[in-house]
């Protein structure tokens, strides 16, 4: 990573909303790496940004000078279970950052979802695709958009990165790697819906945070996309590498394919390099060796 000189030099307190989360986790532990005083919002400590009166008082007894807003639903499964509460966290709980977050610097993490079911290479100027009312990938992706556009609208000054699908240790929810990791370390069969041939880039969580600090060392503001489109994988060949690798002759098997599935993402972050230099240091077929290894360390 490159050195963060500007970045160490203008924020010392930063409020990471979603802290206990699986990116939030990352980055707290990163920050205080840097001498970066950490406080943090989320719903498994009691502190949900849907409630402006807690957010206020949060804000103005820890004093951020910078807020990392990753709080939401991670997991379509999730957000099929409690639609409303997706929403009002996606919406209502950005309306009350930018509400009381004062002077204080944004930078939002929005989703790659908002290119619909096809991102092949979009640039962030690209239109958004919200799919149909009353699916649950669509509930996300939509107020995951809304949130976009309020807050490019009431900040000028803000930073919203869209990920391309991040994977690292920690994870937590549901996800293609974290539940194929899962089934194969315990010699279930892995699933796939449909016949495998969705194509995604995945980038480590380190390098994707590496990439967040460069932006915002550089002052960056608007959108930027943050991912890997160096080794795109199908999640048929994803899955058979996981199956090899966890070493438990897991088998693959097929279900129809979702209502809603999302056939090929891949990012273009030519934005993100020219501003940063950025490039991703880990391999994606050895950062997953490494992941595959943390799971299986702490399983036993």
């Amino acid at each position: 990573m490159n050195t963060l000189n500007n970045f160490t030099t203008k924020y010392k307190r930063a409020l990471i909303c979603g802290g206990a989360g699986f990116i939030g986790t990352h980055l707290k532990k990163r920050l205080e790496d840097l001498g970066i005083a950490v406080e943090i919002m989320d719903t498994k400590i009691s502190r949900d940004i849907r409630f402006g009166e807690m957010v206020s008082l949060i804000i103005s007894e820890f004093n951020p000078d910078i807020i990392f807003s990753l709080a939401s639903t991670a997991g379509i499964d999730r957000v099929a279970a409690d639609p409303i509460g997706c929403i009002e966290t996606n919406i209502n709980g950005v309306q009350n950052l930018l509400k009381h977050k004062g002077e204080a610097k944004l930078v939002h993490f929005s989703t790659s979802e908002a290119y619909g079911e096809r991102a092949d290479r979009n640039k962030e100027t690209d239109t958004t695709h919200v799919g149909a009312a009353g699916n649950p990938r669509w509930t996300y992706q939509a107020s995951k958009v809304c949130a976009d556009h309020l807050i490019l609208a009431a900040d000028k000054d803000a930073l919203v990165v869209r990920p391309f699908n991040v994977f690292g240790e920690h994870q937590i929810g549901h996800g293609a790697i974290a539940d194929f990791i899962d089934w194969g370390l315990k010699g279930e069969g892995i699933k796939i819906y449909g016949d495998g041939s969705q194509l995604r880039s995945w980038v480590y969580v380190e390098d994707f945070l590496d990439a967040v600090l460069a932006l915002v060392d550089k002052d960056a503001k608007g959108i930027y996309n943050v991912g890997d489109p160096s080794t795109p994988i199908t999640i048929k060949e994803m899955a058979e590498e996981i199956a090899t690798e966890t070493g438990k002759g897991s088998e693959l098997y097929y279900e129809p394919l979702r209502e809603v599935d999302v056939f090929y993402r891949v990012p273009n972050i030519n934005k993100l390099v020219n501003l940063t230099s950025w490039k991703p240091a880990h391999n994606f077929h050895e950062a997953l060796k490494q992941v595959i290894e943390y799971k299986r360390n702490e399983k036993t």
